[in-house]
């Protein structure tokens, strides 16, 4: 199969984890199709606009110092047309897939005409959890031409079923749709038999930014101590709250130590980190997928996350524990439950792992994927 991505997030020099987890997906099938990416991105900043050809891809980013949504909006869609009228012979793919949908997406309607003459089937591979807070916009007036995106009948693929629900639900409509995981580097993230568990040790990592609930787990933790003093947190990651981190931190260290705070981590390292936790913990109001849950489960490490999103589709009673009470009080009295074995559930580690990497392995993932696109291919019009 041939594929024409479309990528609005996509890693770069200046933001190296931007879109990771989208060239992930990509690079999944890079042994199984004839693949073109380009990189369009257009967004508030100092005047900047570049077109930069790389080994792997093409990227179209463009800044402008105003923050004005329809400006962006135009701009983008000024530079997806340029792309597919201007730069790709779109008769040459079977299909277009656009990740992200807003705003590359927004005036896709208009070229319908020209993709449908030329025997292009349009897909959106969706990773964003914007739909369901309805990208915090209060008028529903403002969002109607964002929910005009999913009102073609244009497949729809994204990694979890509750982000699907909320797309739909955000469109109002139905659309057919099929869910592919995120993807694990299970190389790096696995089951190492030669690295020491810590006892009662607990690590957390994640791009700090909301819906994240960093400061449950701290308030969680030093309620735990209380009554298990031997208990640690090791926490990891970067992000907008990176600095209410550490001031948090800081000031827990004040009555109890036992809290650590590693910072940015190296795959590698990041790894080690979870290979080494009895515990993985991860609070958040909702995630879309939670890549980082689904690498500590690939390491072996037991999961005890929200029930919120997407977690509940791979976290469950054999691999981890879910909270549907997202306070302090509940994550302290599981902590304590699971880290003195005091959970029902029996966990072994390198079961953990395998069930894990047998789900988010590049190579599966990558085949779920392609038949996902060669079914819509097959069986969907433009």
């Amino acid at each position: 199969m041939r594929i024409l991505h479309l990528v609005h997030w996509y890693p770069y020099k200046q933001d190296p984890l931007s879109g990771s987890w989208i060239a992930a997906h990509i690079a999944s099938m890079s042994s199984q199709a004839t693949q073109c990416v380009y990189h369009v991105e257009a967004k508030k900043g100092p005047w900047h606009f570049s077109c930069t050809r790389y080994p792997q891809y093409v990227a179209y980013r463009c800044q402008i110092p105003i923050a004005i949504a329809r400006i962006h909006e135009w701009m983008s869609m000024i530079l997806v047309y340029w792309v597919l009228l201007l730069r790709v012979s779109i008769r040459h793919y079977d299909c277009l897939n656009i990740h992200i949908a807003y705003p590359n997406a927004l005036y896709i309607h208009a070229l319908y005409p020209y993709l449908r003459s030329r025997g292009c089937k349009v897909v959106f591979t969706e990773h964003w959890s914007a739909y369901r807070s309805r990208f915090g916009i209060k008028n529903p007036k403002k969002t109607q031409r964002i929910q005009r995106i999913f009102h073609q009948g244009i497949p729809l693929i994204t990694v979890s079923a509750s982000l699907s629900n909320d797309i739909q639900s955000f469109a109002a409509t139905r659309c057919p749709s099929f869910v592919v995981p995120n993807v694990v580097n299970t190389r790096q993230f696995c089951y190492d038999a030669s690295v020491a568990r810590v006892p009662y040790r607990m690590f957390a990592l994640s791009r700090w930014k909301r819906p994240k609930q960093m400061g449950v787990l701290i308030a969680a933790w030093r309620l735990l101590r209380l009554r298990l003093p031997e208990a640690t947190l090791s926490i990891a990651g970067f992000g907008p709250q990176w600095d209410e981190l550490q001031y948090d931190a800081q000031h827990a260290r004040q009555a109890i130590d036992g809290l650590s705070l590693l910072g940015l981590l190296s795959p590698d390292r990041a790894a080690h980190e979870m290979q080494s936790a009895t515990l993985f913990v991860h609070a958040s109001d909702y995630e879309t997928f939670s890549v980082v849950c689904a690498e500590a489960l690939c390491c072996g490490t037991p999961v005890l996350a929200s029930n919120r999103g997407g977690i509940p589709e791979f976290v469950h009673h054999r691999n981890g524990c879910l909270l549907y009470d997202n306070t302090p009080q509940a994550f302290a009295h599981a902590m304590e439950q699971i880290l003195t074995n005091q959970n029902p559930a029996q966990w072994t580690h390198q079961t953990i792992a395998q069930e894990a990497k047998q789900r988010f392995n590049p190579t599966n993932i990558g085949k779920k994927y392609l038949n996902a696109l060669n079914h819509i291919h097959h069986a969907y019009a433009l």
